[in-house]
């Protein structure tokens, strides 16, 4: 009786073990998920950057010119 006792709070320390591991999953997934979106954001900044850099770029030169 105590081994089926111990055998069945086994179990449910496995399941709750497993059900942490999925959520950690999850969590990483999500974690994932973000940082690609970061990494989208950040690709994005630089275009937004290089294109500012090219505007500034073409009015020093229109400055120049005039």
């Amino acid at each position: 009786m105590a081994l089926s006792a111990t055998t069945m709070a086994l179990q449910v320390e496995t399941i709750a073990l497993f059900a942490t591991t999925m959520a950690l999953q999850v969590e990483t997934i999500a974690l994932s998920a973000t940082t690609i979106a970061l990494q989208v954001e950040t690709i994005a900044l630089s275009a937004t950057t290089m294109a500012l850099q090219e505007v500034t770029f073409n009015s020093v030169a229109i400055t120049i010119t005039i």
